[in-house]
């Protein structure tokens, strides 16, 4: 009877204690395992009198970072019997730096080399010359990417090679910052991880051109979660203009096609042109102005050494990642009611836990 029971000690052991045994990340959405991460996400949170998230099961925090000149931060939470890390970053918090970070919106080119303080920051996170990021997330992703990478290194070396990216507003746009750094970093072994990456209520991080290249190399592994009653993943205001799209297209060399109409066509053509394009790029100029100039006098008060915008500014952003939209029901509608109206009544992370659970029925079980 001991020997039998001893056999079956040995084998319980050999499947579920052993990591080779452990459990491997699959692509796909899984509302169960979003579930975990929105409650790791709320874990790590300003808004707290409004957040009452559960505790997640089988995952417990391991390492919390400090905060940054413009109050980012991180947090790693383990799995340690599947093996599986979750890298989550907090999104704003109640602080004019934090929010100031995201009116510092200017594009800013995906390879490149940001000087801060006392180091350089060499990055890459695109393959595409055209794409282009928020400075302001990207300021917050040099910020913190040492102390992260470091801690993924560390992960690795325990066995590790499962990872979750998260983040909720503010981090969800970082969150995907992130993933593309390492997907580009020559200092990570990619093909060591599996890696998705789950980003709720997220601002569009950067142009059309970086979410194309993004998605190249992540499609089914990466999801941005949406309210569509939310109005952050709308955000940044977004301006497109005539030089901001593929060519050749219809403004492409139009003065020279122009010239070979009539003139009442020239004259007509030449008109609608300038109306058109004129009028995008006084809106640019009015946000460089009103917008990115007074955040980054703001800024460099008290960080000196905050970036500037680049000569070309552009404020046209694009949403990136497979988006999951979770819809409004009747149930959701009669909770908002009771709510005390709110700005980030629909943003917070207690509704979209509601909205989830609202829209996957096998959560409520």
């Amino acid at each position: 009877m001991l020997k039998g029971f001893k056999a079956v000690f040995f084998v319980f052991t050999l499947f579920w204690v052993n990591p080779s045994w452990s459990q491997t990340l699959k692509p796909g959405f899984d509302p169960q395992e979003y579930l975990q991460i929105l409650r790791i996400s709320g874990r790590l949170s300003s808004d707290t009198n409004r957040t009452k998230l559960a505790s997640p099961d089988k995952y417990v925090k391991r390492y919390s970072s400090t905060e940054t000149p413009f109050l980012n931060k991180f947090e790693i939470w383990t799995d340690t019997l599947n093996k599986i890390a979750v890298l989550s970053f907090r999104g704003t918090v109640k602080d004019s730096k934090s929010w100031a970070e995201n009116f510092y919106s200017t594009m800013y080119p995906t390879i490149g080399k940001l000087n801060l303080e006392n180091k350089d920051f060499l990055y890459q996170l695109s393959e595409d010359t055209s794409a282009k990021v928020h400075l302001g997330w990207l300021v917050a992703l040099a910020d913190l990417s040492t102390d992260f990478t470091g801690q993924i290194n560390q992960l690795e070396k325990l066995g590790y090679s499962n990872l979750i990216i998260t983040g909720h507003s503010q981090g969800g746009a970082i969150a995907f910052l992130a993933r593309a750094y390492l997907h580009y970093s020559p200092n990570f072994d990619e093909n060591k991880w599996n890696i998705k990456t789950y980003c709720t209520a997220p601002p569009k991080p950067g142009n059309q051109f970086f979410a194309y290249d993004f998605e190249s190399y992540n499609y089914g592994w990466v999801y941005r979660i949406v309210n569509p009653l939310d109005w952050v993943p709308d955000m940044p205001f977004t301006i497109q203009g005539s030089n901001e799209i593929n060519t050749p297209n219809p403004f492409y060399q139009l003065k020279t096609t122009l010239k070979t109409q009539s003139f009442a066509t020239r004259i007509g053509g030449n008109y609608l042109y300038k109306k058109l394009n004129n009028g995008l790029r006084k809106a640019q100029k009015r946000f460089y102005k009103y917008d990115f100039k007074l955040t980054y006098r703001y800024l460099s008060n008290f960080r000196p050494a905050t970036p500037t915008s680049p000569k070309n500014y552009q404020q046209y952003y694009f949403p990136c990642g497979n988006a999951i939209i979770l819809k409004p029901t009747p149930n959701y509608y009669k909770w908002s009611n009771e709510q005390k109206k709110d700005i980030f009544l629909h943003h917070m992370k207690t509704p979209y836990e509601l909205l989830l659970i609202e829209n996957y029925p096998i959560l409520k079980k």
